[in-house]
């Protein structure tokens, strides 16, 4: 029995769709705007491959993809994912960076950062001015 053509169709988009999938990850780890910006126009999953590409263009230092992703839809909890394994590898530019961009600041993130500076304080007193920022002058406790 012959496949039918909606079938074909079917097949044909799916794989489409895989392709800019894959070149969505691969252009956000490079940080190639253009590359990042086709596969979006190309049908890219941004719900469930956004955070991983916010993530990538995060460590990438590409603000301009950061900003594509969230205005095509992909979740900004990757902003939130890049800072927290930012601070767990130490990397002041990167917790700068992602905190520029709008990454909430958690009490587990301050916690695991608290943890962290025997090695170095200035990422924990960074995320500390952050958290007392998101919580405001009324609940200023940290």
């Amino acid at each position: 029995m012959r496949p039918s053509i909606t079938r074909i169709f079917d097949r044909l988009r799916a794989r489409s769709v895989d392709r800019a999938n894959t070149r969505l990850l691969n252009a956000a780890l490079r940080g190639d705007v253009k590359g990042v910006q086709c596969a979006v126009d190309s049908g890219a999953d941004l719900r469930r491959f956004g955070e991983i590409a916010i993530e990538d263009a995060v460590f990438a230092r590409s603000e301009t993809i950061v900003s594509i992703l969230i205005n095509h839809g992909a979740n900004p909890r990757g902003l939130d994912r890049a800072l927290t394994k930012a601070i767990s590898r130490k990397d002041q530019e990167t917790i700068a960076f992602t905190l520029e961009l709008g990454a909430t600041v958690t009490a587990r993130m301050l916690a695991d950062a608290y943890a962290l500076r025997h090695d170095d304080s200035r990422i924990f007193d960074a995320l500390r001015a952050a958290f007392k920022q998101q919580l405001g002058p009324a609940r200023n406790f940290v």
